[in-house]
């Protein structure tokens, strides 16, 4: 795909730049909370318990840097991310909910899936065939995940899994 990138084959569907808003600070603070999990989980993917009760803020979404040292925000946070992120799985059905089930799905629909009950787990073959999908497992497998996408239909589907 790189390959392809550099030799110019692919669909340049970015908006001109002469199209694009002018940055502002609220435009960052905007980009970088869209895709945060938020309040409910402290919140737990992008940062610790600490942003919501430790940390001095100058206004609302801007911490007072001035009484902070560099890590501050990440020294909670799971080293690497993947072992947090498979310790976090959860659910295998609608009886048993995951716990990061915007950031990271237990179970997923294919291209190949026949029926709404006719999911697989998101994880498998990362653990082997073992059935115990172990932190080192993820640390070593991440880039073989499939990425959740619409294709258009409104039916939301694993595809790119490697």
């Amino acid at each position: 795909m790189m390959k392809d990138w550099a030799n110019g084959n692919f669909t340049n569907d970015w908006p001109p730049p002469s199209s694009q808003p002018a940055v502002t600070p609220e435009g960052l603070t905007r980009a970088m909370l869209e895709t945060c999990v938020g309040a409910p989980f402290y919140p737990g993917i992008e940062a610790s318990t600490k942003i919501q009760d430790t940390f001095p803020y100058v206004e609302p979404f801007r911490f007072d840097i001035s009484q902070m040292s560099p890590g501050d925000v990440t020294q909670q946070m799971a080293v690497p991310w993947q072992a947090d992120f498979t310790d976090c799985s959860g659910g295998d059905s609608a009886n048993v909910p995951a716990w990061w089930p915007a950031q990271r799905p237990d179970t997923v629909y294919t291209s190949e899936s026949a029926t709404p009950n006719d999911w697989v787990k998101w994880n498998r073959d990362i653990d082997g065939g073992s059935g115990v999908n172990t932190m080192d497992k993820m640390v070593k497998n991440w880039f073989r995940f499939g990425f959740v996408v619409d294709p258009g239909d409104g039916n939301l589907i694993e595809t790119e899994r490697t």
